[in-house]
């Protein structure tokens, strides 16, 4: 709304309210106001209003709210306006006596301007509080997915694990290897690098600092297989070393981690390595048969020496 304030509005008597505020309002202020017996609100603020305060809207007894902040106002302030619930009339060129006659009524802005404080400074902080609780659960649910590739502790199985396994010390060709060392022999257990997936779990090939390749099956979450599985497994093969049988290098015991970790062979038959290039299906079968049967036999006397 631009321009001055139409005189007509003066002839609206039986107006309550009147809010004018935040416009490109200018000139004086109708004396024609004072006609608004019934008039409660008057809000002119933030306009570019000239000039004094009329006198006649003294004469305005219903009215509690008066707003003429922010304009180019000045003279003297009608005492009876100051009596008004909540006045202001801050930011204007009126001759103010900020002991006897303030132009701004603590009642006006005292509370809203306390309410506005806090508000900026709440806001930003209960934003900030939610953006941090927002990345750390992130970071959390991203580092646990990904623990096993960044996995960097080094624990080594102490006696009495290696006793609950029953592998002896002196079984020197048996190793209790560090996770650390599997993850860097398989690169992060990466995809290129899996052999295959069994009952007990994938079985990753990997390469040791010295050139030994070695193949690791290492335990899945969800495979049926448990902890005494695998104790009995480690315990059983450990003690079956055999040309021709593939050799148990050692294991990896560290939290939910369980694996084994086996020499690694190329990928051809069974009968290539036990006959050589000569191939003789009925006698690998006899042999496998006898395998089995010493397997049952051996199994059978672990079960017997235990207490």
């Amino acid at each position: 709304m631009y321009g001055e304030i139409p005189l007509e509005l003066g002839n609206l008597s039986n107006l309550k309210i009147l809010s004018l505020g935040t416009n490109y309002l200018s000139g004086p202020i109708p004396d024609s106001f004072g006609h608004l017996r019934k008039l409660q609100k008057l809000d002119l603020r933030r306009n570019s209003l000239s000039g004094k305060v009329p006198n006649t809207l003294s004469d305005l007894q219903s009215l509690n709210y008066i707003n003429l902040a922010d304009n180019n106002l000045e003279g003297d302030i009608p005492v009876q306006l100051l009596q008004v619930a909540q006045h202001d009339f801050t930011g204007n060129n009126f001759n103010c006596d900020q002991q006897s006659t303030p132009c701004v009524k603590d009642t006006m802005n005292a509370r809203p301007k306390s309410k506005l404080w806090v508000m900026a400074v709440v806001v930003p902080l209960v934003a900030a509080l939610i953006c941090f609780i927002f990345c750390f659960g992130w970071m959390r649910r991203h580092k646990k997915g990904n623990w096993s590739l960044k996995d960097t502790v080094k624990v080594n199985v102490h006696q009495d694990e290696e006793l609950e396994l029953g592998i002896e010390e002196s079984n020197s060709t048996f190793t209790f290897f560090n996770f650390s060392q599997l993850l860097e022999a398989t690169k992060n257990f990466s995809v290129e690098n899996k052999l295959g997936q069994g009952g007990f779990g994938p079985v990753y090939k990997g390469q040791f600092p010295d050139g030994l390749e070695i193949a690791i099956k290492r335990l899945a979450s969800h495979s049926g297989q448990g902890y005494s599985e695998f104790k009995n497994e480690v315990r059983l093969i450990a003690k079956l070393q055999h040309r021709n049988l593939v050799r148990l290098l050692g294991c990896c015991t560290q939290g939910e981690e369980k694996m084994l970790v086996y020499e690694y062979l190329p990928n051809k038959s069974l009968d290539f390595f036990i006959f050589g290039t000569t191939s003789n299906n009925y006698a690998a079968l006899v042999l496998f048969y006898f395998f089995l049967l010493y397997l049952h036999l051996v199994n059978v006397q672990m079960k017997q020496e235990e207490p």
